[in-house]
């Protein structure tokens, strides 16, 4: 049997009882359809969430992102002339609080979100986010946690579930280093001059063009990367445990860790990777 396969396994084990409002944050921030895109920015700043469910006499109408305010800057426009209602998705994907956890991840992963809103009878009851699972794993639910069974029993390593590293120059522009991150589709690039990924800088990441650049009205074209990366970045080494990620993530807020093997970045792993794994259920 495949180290996923019984991986997969065992943890359905734990998550069997596992439901959507065991794990959903029940802090739900709303915004009015009417409101300026320019409010929206500094209310996701103020919370420091990267989403805001939009309602109005709570029905829930849609949602507007983080990415939504990159792409009005991206368009060079002025968010306090940008209504909510003009730039939100109103084909909200969400999930029940009764469901099952995997059920509600498999939804996540297929749609290519981190978070996803659950609804019960019209109204937005919580959130569910891949960050929500990695506590889980980190803080325990029945004795010997989802990671810890990955590491005791299953031969599966950080190397099999990372992801390729893309690494940028320091003195590159941010709008150049969103455009690769867009062409991509990644959420964070290393910066370094070495082409081998061995003098790490920093990271950047989605969060950092939003909170540095978006909320600050800098100019994301003349706004070197290197002005607004986070530096030093936390990595983490390729022979150490998945539950030694899981415990990074949780206790420092992260949701992506640079890989380093011989003092290379030979990878990236993220929240996203780790819950993967929890979604096969299709291998059982």
């Amino acid at each position: 049997m495949k180290g996923v396969d019984y991986l997969v396994k065992e943890i359905h084990k734990d998550m069997g009882e596992w439901k959507v409002k065991d794990l959903m944050t029940d802090k739900i921030i709303t915004i009015g359809p009417d409101k300026t895109m320019e409010y929206a920015v500094n209310k996701m700043k103020e919370y420091e969430i990267h989403g805001l469910i939009v309602t109005d006499k709570k029905k829930t109408l849609g949602i507007v992102t983080t990415y939504d305010a990159l792409s009005i800057m991206a368009r060079r426009e002025y968010g306090g002339d940008v209504l909510v209602r003009d730039v939100m998705s109103t084909e909200l994907i969400s999930t029940h609080p009764e469901k099952d956890v995997i059920d509600a991840l498999e939804i996540m992963l297929q749609e290519h979100i981190l978070r996803l809103p659950v609804i019960d009878k019209g109204e937005v009851v919580g959130i569910l986010s891949t960050t929500d699972l990695v506590n889980a794993f980190d803080k325990g639910f029945h004795g010997e946690t989802p990671a810890e069974v990955m590491d005791h029993k299953v031969a599966l390593t950080i190397k099999e579930l990372m992801h390729e590293v893309t690494g940028v120059d320091p003195k590159s522009s941010v709008r150049d280093a969103a455009n690769l991150m867009d062409k991509k589709n990644i959420g964070s690039v290393l910066i370094t001059t070495d082409a081998k990924k061995k003098g790490i800088f920093g990271i950047l990441t989605e969060r950092d063009i939003f909170r540095k650049v978006v909320v600050a009205g800098m100019d994301i074209r003349t706004t070197k990367v290197s002005e607004i990366m986070s530096s030093p970045c936390h990595t983490i080494d390729s022979g150490a445990s998945i539950s030694a990620a899981s415990k990074l993530f949780n206790e420092c807020g992260i949701r992506r860790l640079p890989v380093i093997e011989k003092g290379e970045a030979i990878g990236i792993l993220t929240v996203r990777d780790i819950v993967k794994t929890v979604a096969l259920r299709h291998q059982l």
